[in-house]
């Protein structure tokens, strides 16, 4: 049996120990539709949570991830293939002082990694529809919806920085939020100042069954993609970035479609990678309560490295409410000319398979 049949049935006697009938416990774990997260930012709510006192409590998410994935090369190159694992712990603190004080520290421990590392930690204040937040956080510069273990390619504009981000709730409907920041990237030859920015706003509509948004960033370079790392993130003239997205539920059945785009041109990026953006549409269907399966289609242009067309399938099954089982299959197809593998082989297609195993608690 080779390696991609192992990585593929890694979780598949998991399955058969577990029986369809037994009812979850917790109804909020089954209302969340098998997923424990679709975004960034639920990531961070993940966990059931445990009070560890009357003002503080602890959350998180252990996660095994196996990827295997083979390449096709333009000239006829024996195809090569690749297979990895990784384990993860997300750990999460929330201390609420009050109603209107809570503050919450996020650590990701990953096996490949030494030590932890700090993802958000951020203290937020809330006073009737304004909320006022400080710290490490994730912006709120797209959504990055998905279903699938990988992530969308859109997510080169997710950004983590330290910021003072304000919002405001408009009758439970629109969020509305704008912050500033002190970004990685900067322009040549000017003094690092906090000059960066970003706005969002997102609404929901028919009984939450309808979520659109849009956000714009005002430097791409911010991103955790780091699009400028090999200019030592520093830049000509600033790049903002948009994204929009929306998300339709109806039934069993749900429908996701975004897009992230490069405002202009980055002048010292190659001219056929200067500009990158991507969209990404997903559909997913419930059978039950405790299945998920869903269909992926996304495009990419002058991204760098990345694939030009990927689309695939997935299936997750959720088991007593806090276990997550998912596997998945990608096909990618590269554009002529602008991918390559570590020995300078062009890569045209490219077929991934992954399972990944996750616990709350």
């Amino acid at each position: 049996m080779n390696k991609k049949t192992v990585a593929t049935l890694l979780f598949l006697p998991a399955f058969a120990l577990a029986d369809d009938e037994i009812p979850t416990t917790d109804k909020s774990a089954s209302e969340r539709r098998v997923q424990v997260y679709h975004t960034p930012r639920e990531k961070r709510d993940a966990g059931l949570g445990t009070n560890l006192t009357d003002w503080l409590s602890l959350s998180g998410l252990a996660k095994i991830e196996a990827t295997s994935f083979d390449n096709n090369f333009q000239n006829k190159i024996t195809n090569s293939g690749q297979d990895n694992a990784v384990s993860a712990v997300q750990v999460g603190l929330k201390l609420e002082m009050s109603d209107q004080v809570e503050s919450e520290i996020i650590l990701d421990f990953q096996d490949n990694k030494t030590g932890a590392v700090l993802d958000e930690a951020f203290v937020e204040l809330k006073s009737g529809h304004w909320g006022l937040s400080v710290g490490k956080q994730t912006l709120p510069f797209g959504n990055y919806y998905s279903h699938f273990i990988t992530s969308p390619l859109l997510e080169f504009g997710e950004t983590h920085a330290t910021a003072l981000l304000v919002g405001y709730n408009y009758n439970g409907v629109v969020d509305v939020s704008a912050f500033t920041y002190k970004g990685r990237a900067r322009q040549s030859n000017v003094d690092e100042r906090i000059n960066d920015w970003a706005a969002a706003v997102e609404a929901k509509t028919l009984g939450d069954r309808v979520l659109i948004g849009a956000s714009y960033l005002s430097d791409l370079a911010d991103t955790d993609a780091q699009l400028l790392e090999n200019f030592d993130n520093q830049y000509p003239r600033r790049v903002g970035a948009w994204s929009a997205y929306a998300v339709v539920r109806a039934g069993t059945a749900e429908v996701s479609l975004e897009i992230v785009r490069a405002a202009r041109a980055f002048r010292a990026l190659a001219p056929t990678a200067d500009q990158p953006r991507a969209w990404n549409l997903e559909i997913a269907y419930y059978p039950a309560e405790t299945w998920q399966v869903a269909a992926r289609i996304e495009r990419s242009a002058e991204l760098s490295n990345q694939p030009e067309r990927r689309y695939g399938i997935a299936a997750t099954w959720l088991a007593y409410g806090v276990v997550t089982m998912s596997v998945e299959a990608l096909r990618s197809d590269f554009k002529p000319g602008f991918a390559f593998d570590n020995n300078g082989n062009e890569v045209r297609r490219q077929t991934l398979f992954a399972t990944q195993l996750s616990l709350e608690f």
